[in-house]
């Protein structure tokens, strides 16, 4: 490595991110040089679609492309002679320097410096089409970089940048019309749409928890929501709005299988709560009904009702049921709330009177968690100004349970003040 300056380090590293096949995937690991020259002369390997960096070699790496980043941004920023090639030379090395460094905010910053400057001389020239192209190399980039960095905020936050920079691409060819006669705005935006969830999908898959992949997610299906406004979906445009609905409630449906194979994903479930809230709010179109919105709530309380049944003893899958027993207090009149209230305490004290598992442990957190979603729904409900003079009978038994076991004081509290 000591042979090679500085400057060749990102001149060979950025001319394998060029090559073809572009590469799809990183991986910072221990390289299988054939010999021990070869670890000593060079810190990368590509093998078709796939780019190693040598992990001994990062810390210097990353020392070298920091101190030719500051070099070349004062310089870069300051040229006014559009011949000059110092700003591709910064893109190149702030490319680089983010495959090793992902939440550099600074370069991420400067990236999008470079890009704008970029996308206004296409802008010039009237290309929408080579924008778009431009706009989908990026999301290529962030893409690869993620197979190594997938929970880095920065990173994440430029992706959503990069995705407005299209949203408002497609907005602009709705104003100024069309790239062929049958050409709609919605078009695009679904094929935008389904490639950013299928990422978020491998992502979260690949890497659990992932926070990052479900917030940007979440960005995907609201931006779908609002574009079913007539600002983008024209009047004419009903086979989009359609296809719109059909991304929505496959969202809103995923979330069962998808707890079943991971269930302790907290972002999941909040996930769930979000698109099952947008499909509420759009599925059912202009004529939307209390009835319809009410088959799919309880709809969605079977469904959770059945992931208790399987996993009585994971906080998440609670969790999800207190999400779905939201949208009974705001859907349904307040008979049926209250006769879902005294369905819910009866099946919950059925979950902490049946808990059974080899595992005393196991056993304790059946018993918690059902006991904590009882005191949580009764304090929702009092909040939602229910009268819960009717149920103190069931009340003054989850008292007594509550009594009996270690409860966080909190909890202890809240059920106190209901009565």
């Amino acid at each position: 490595m000591e042979s090679h300056s500085e400057s060749s380090l990102v001149s060979e590293l950025a001319g394998l991110l060029k090559d073809t096949p572009i590469p799809k995937e990183l991986e910072v690991t221990i390289l299988p040089f054939e010999n021990d020259e070869d670890v000593n002369t060079s810190s990368f390997m590509k093998e078709g679609v796939h780019l190693g960096i040598h992990a001994p070699n990062v810390p210097k790496l990353a020392r070298a492309f920091r101190k030719i980043y500051y070099s070349l941004r004062n310089v870069a920023f300051d040229s006014i002679d559009s011949k000059n090639d110092s700003m591709d030379n910064l893109m190149d090395c702030i490319s680089c320097l983010l495959l090793l460094c992902p939440d550099h905010a600074t370069a991420w910053a400067d990236r999008r410096r470079c890009l704008l400057k970029r996308v206004s001389a296409l802008e010039k020239k009237s290309v929408t089409a080579c924008m778009l192209i431009f706009w989908i190399a990026e999301l290529g980039y962030i893409t690869m970089l993620f197979t190594q960095h997938s929970k880095a905020p920065n990173a994440w936050g430029h992706r959503r940048w990069v995705c407005r920079q299209m949203l408002a691409l497609f907005s602009l060819e709705n104003r100024n019309g069309a790239l062929r006669e049958d050409w709609h705005p919605s078009e695009s935006i679904i094929q935008w749409a389904t490639l950013e969830i299928a990422v978020c999908s491998v992502i979260a898959e690949t890497y659990p928890k992932n926070y990052y992949a479900w917030t940007h997610r979440i960005f995907v299906i609201r931006t779908l929501a609002n574009i079913m406004s007539p600002s983008m979906c024209t009047k004419n445009d009903d086979n989009g709005r359609e296809n719109i609905k059909a991304v929505l409630e496959t969202e809103a449906s995923l979330t069962e299988p998808w707890l079943c194979r991971h269930v302790s994903d907290h972002s999941a479930a909040h996930y769930g709560g979000e698109a099952l809230a947008l499909w509420l709010q759009v599925g059912g179109g202009s004529n939307v009904t209390r009835k319809w919105k009410m088959a799919i709530v309880q709809g969605k309380l079977q469904e959770s009702r059945r992931l208790i049944m399987k996993f009585p003893s994971h906080e998440v899958i609670w969790t999800w049921r207190r999400i779905c027993s939201k949208f009974c207090f705001v859907t349904f009149t307040k008979e049926e709330a209250l006769s879902f209230l005294q369905e819910e305490i009866s099946f919950a004290s059925s979950i902490f009177d049946e808990a059974s598992s080899n595992d005393a442990k196991e056993i304790e957190m059946q018993r918690l968690f059902s006991m904590a979603y009882v005191v949580w729904i009764l304090k929702y409900a009092r909040e939602c100004d229910f009268d819960l003079i009717s149920l103190m009978d069931e009340i003054n038994v989850i008292k007594g349970r509550v009594r009996q076991m270690e409860m966080p004081k909190s909890v202890i509290q809240v059920l106190m003040k209901l009565g």
